[in-house]
């Protein structure tokens, strides 16, 4: 992983404890016989607990968007809430979009004129949580 996504990952997940003070309380007080079950240690069982509630807060943004283009996934969700302007956003999410354009065989100018790419995200960026 890039040291500039590293970055923004850690931003989300700040501001999103910020935004969710609760969230942090369940992960100070974590069931670690959960974790031992599991397999996983203190620290990669709070991630998990994380990750899964930024999934579920994803999935409570998703239900209330009236549009399908507006929804996001958690990778978006993140980067919009971790980057600090637009422009940050937008260089992360088009290398992304880049990299699904080169997975799928299809060249870039193609994707992004068929998902009108750049004004999505955009208006993503500002309906969600700007």
């Amino acid at each position: 992983m890039n040291t500039e996504l590293e970055k923004i990952l850690v931003n989300a997940y700040e501001r999103f404890l910020k935004l969710y003070p609760k969230i942090q309380e369940k992960l100070d007080s974590v069931n670690l016989n959960e974790a031992d079950v599991l397999g996983l240690n203190t620290e990669e069982y709070r991630q998990w607990k994380l990750d899964k509630a930024i999934e579920e807060e994803v999935e409570r943004i998703n239900k209330f968007c009236s549009k399908t283009w507006l929804k996001i996934d958690g990778f978006e969700f993140r980067v919009i809430l971790g980057s600090d302007s637009i422009d940050e956003y937008l260089t992360l999410l088009m290398s992304r979009h880049k990299q699904i354009a080169e997975h799928m065989g299809v060249s870039w100018e193609t994707y992004s004129e068929h998902n009108n790419l750049k004004e999505t995200c955009k208006a993503k960026y500002y309906y969600h949580l700007r």
